[in-house]
């Protein structure tokens, strides 16, 4: 099961003035990718549901320094190289969804 990293929000017409940066995701495999909603556009990556399992996450949280670090600062320095270039609104580090479908949910339910 595929889960998604959410990184930013950005205007959609902004994707079309400047291409997305080749980046990495959070899980240093699976690039960033856009994700239009209508007049705004999810920056997100891909992560493998079964290593990035709630449990798993909270874990290295709490227990893993080096492991935080290195992802906190990975989310940093992609809103920093997105900020370059787009008008972000930044998600806060590790904001995750099940699936697309859910990430779609509660944009639009945001949105209201």
């Amino acid at each position: 099961m595929t889960k998604v990293y959410l990184y930013a929000l950005i205007p959609t017409h902004e994707t079309n003035v400047k291409k997305l940066p080749e980046v990495k995701g959070f899980d240093d495999k699976n690039a960033l990718y856009t994700l239009p909603l209508e007049d705004i556009t999810a920056i997100v990556s891909d992560l493998d549901g079964d290593e990035f399992t709630e449990e798993n996450i909270k874990e290295k949280v709490n227990n893993d320094m080096p492991w935080l670090q290195d992802k906190a600062l990975h989310h940093h320095k992609v809103l920093t190289r997105l900020h370059q270039d787009y008008t972000i609104i930044p998600l806060k580090f590790c904001t995750i969804y099940n699936n697309v479908g859910s990430l779609k949910e509660s944009v639009a339910s945001q949105k209201r």
